[in-house]
């Protein structure tokens, strides 16, 4: 699922979408509500693992079947992983997390970089551009040669270490909630990040205003929702230990649409 929003102006916008080692919430955490909407939740499917570690973050960690309970929130449809720890521990996870086995498939990365990168030109071909969770800065490598001046957020050290040292990108290992910037991007990219974020809807509400006037927020994200996924079941690979949330497409867009982007 993507979707790219655009910022107008100050207050018009539109859109178009085109081993293991963390500790089990208690219960009483689990069953509060949903994160997203705060409707009541129900079991999904039962998890495999009751823990995980630094290595489970890794984008290339997707053994099938491998991850903890996961609730369906019956009002929002929004599939979420309560055993993850939030916060500062999550970002911990983060930090430590270094995933080797990502650059072995580089070049189709790079590919699929450049689609994407291609959909987000058609609304603004230049400028400032913002990849939160730019990883070892494939997509900001090829934004960079594109034109757009790229700037990323990674928690992990060791890709961004990756990302400056060896590509020469500017990487700030600093979370999106920290991250505050007084000239504005003309596009801020989450491609593949909301699902591991602990606060989606916040994370929205900064991207937003992260934005300059006329800018675009590309989202990119598993869709719960989507027909394989629900043939799939418990072993669609959308379910892994490292996504919090994994949110419909109308949920999606009604998250937009609540921050003042219109989606269609």
């Amino acid at each position: 699922m993507v979707g790219v929003a655009a910022k107008m102006g100050s207050s018009e916008t539109r859109s178009c979408s085109c081993g293991y080692a963390f500790d089990l919430m208690e219960e009483s955490s689990i069953n509060k509500g949903c994160g997203i909407c705060g409707g009541p939740q129900t079991l999904a499917y039962k998890g495999s693992i009751s823990s995980a570690d630094a290595a489970a973050m890794a984008p290339s960690a997707h053994q099938s079947g491998l991850y903890g309970d996961l609730f369906r929130c019956a009002d929002c449809g929004t599939i979420a992983q309560p055993s993850l720890p939030g916060g500062d521990s999550l970002h911990s996870l983060y930090r430590d997390m270094t995933d080797t086995a990502y650059l072995a498939e580089e070049e189709g990365r790079r590919l699929t970089a450049l689609r994407l990168i291609d959909l987000i030109g058609k609304y603004v071909p230049a400028g400032r551009l913002l990849d939160v969770g730019c990883g070892h800065g494939l997509l900001l490598d090829e934004a960079r040669r594109r034109g757009y001046q790229a700037t990323g957020l990674e928690l992990s050290s060791a890709n961004a270490g990756y990302a400056r040292d060896v590509l020469g990108l500017d990487v700030r290992e600093v979370g999106l909630e920290d991250f505050n910037d007084a000239d504005g991007f003309d596009v801020v990219v989450l491609a593949d990040v909301i699902e591991h974020l602990d606060d989606p809807v916040s994370a929205i509400d900064h991207c937003k205003n992260l934005l300059a006037p006329g800018g675009v927020l590309c989202i990119v994200t598993p869709d719960p929702s989507a027909r394989i996924a629900r043939l799939a079941g418990g072993r669609w690979w959308g379910f892994v230990p490292a996504h919090t949330f994994l949110m419909p497409r109308v949920t999606l867009h009604e998250i937009l649409s609540g921050t003042g982007l219109i989606c269609s």
